[in-house]
């Protein structure tokens, strides 16, 4: 299969990407979201989702090819469920696409609102176009057992969402009784509930856990979405909690994947956001009350550096650049 060509975008939203500066060059097309930063960060308002939607639909009206979008901060990694509802149908395999995920969280929970950060890859299931989605390398407090509860518990049964987290071996699911979870490597049913055990990157090696998982959907059409917040610390400075995946594991990951599926689009986030999170609510959803954001120009050099290897791993070599901003035509810059 030959490996997809991107047309690269920015959702500027938070002025990450600009702050990168040998990244931005590196972006087709940058679409000004700033002033909806409030509006969009960590969940969508009405608003700020209108506009997001408006200005996905008018960028692929004029960018039929697949995209490779930096999304900012990982508080935006809600657009994805945005990008993947404007994909036209029409232009996708009749089987369907599957839904690549490498994240330190699932983001899969069952909440309100749907275009949450912490909750959009529940939306995705409502797709009809997406026919599974695997999540890879998550190994956040997500996993704790209780919270499978809030989780699409359904679809990990019957196998349309799978999980591999980076090195959590199992999860005791209380009070749910199953020995059925076709999503992970095995369940066993036991008084309080289902264990749940996995088949982790860890345990497999992070090179072969990709080669397998590529060999798995060759031939496939896959969105593969990536949050750096999967990565070590050493490799990127996120606004969440960090896991464990070297950023050679990722960049081989991306790679095999490239070269074995045909990837109908992707996108990146966990950039450093240059603005604390406004609003008590949604600093207390996110657990960032009071918290002060990292060093500027250390947080962009070390993410600046990660991109420009994200990059090269999906084959991008473009440069030029096109603005569009909010409320106004679309039109080279």
């Amino acid at each position: 299969m030959r490996p997809s060509v991107f047309k690269t975008l920015n959702l500027n939203v938070d002025q990450s990407i600009p702050a990168q500066g040998a990244v931005a060059q590196h972006m087709d097309v940058v679409a000004d979201l700033t002033a909806k930063l409030d509006q969009l960060r960590l969940w969508a308002e009405p608003a700020g989702l209108k506009t997001l939607r408006r200005t996905v639909t008018d960028l692929r009206a004029l960018h039929p090819e697949p995209w490779l979008t930096f999304l900012g901060s990982g508080d935006f990694h809600h657009h994805t469920l945005a990008l993947l509802e404007s994909l036209d149908e029409r232009r996708l395999p009749a089987e369907g696409i599957t839904l690549v995920l490498i994240d330190n969280h699932p983001d899969w929970f069952c909440e309100q609102p749907t275009f949450h950060c912490g909750n959009w890859v529940s939306g995705v299931l409502g797709l009809p176009w997406v026919k599974s989605i695997i999540l890879v390398a998550q190994d956040s407090q997500d996993l704790r057992g209780h919270q499978f509860w809030a989780a699409p518990w359904q679809s990990l049964c019957s196998g349309r969402v799978t999980l591999h987290p980076y090195q959590r071996a199992q999860s005791l699911v209380p009070f749910k009784w199953t020995s059925k979870v076709q999503g992970v490597a095995s369940a066993r049913r036991y008084p309080m509930g289902t264990v749940l055990q996995y088949q982790t990157v860890a345990a497999v090696g992070e090179s072969c856990f990709f080669d397998e998982l590529a060999n798995r959907l060759a031939g496939q059409s896959i969105y593969l979405s990536v949050d750096k917040d999967c990565l070590q610390p050493e490799a990127a400075t996120t606004d969440w909690e960090q896991g464990c995946l070297s950023l050679s594991g990722l960049l081989h990951g991306i790679r095999r994947l490239r070269a074995a599926c045909g990837i109908v689009g992707a996108d990146v986030c966990g950039e450093s956001a240059p603005k604390p999170l406004k609003g008590l609510a949604k600093q207390l959803d996110a657990g960032r009350w009071g918290q002060k954001t990292p060093a500027a120009a250390m947080a962009n050099d070390r993410n600046a550096q990660t991109n420009l290897a994200i990059l090269e791993a999906f084959g991008v070599t473009t440069s030029g650049v096109e603005t569009v901003m909010e409320g106004a035509a679309l039109c080279p810059g």
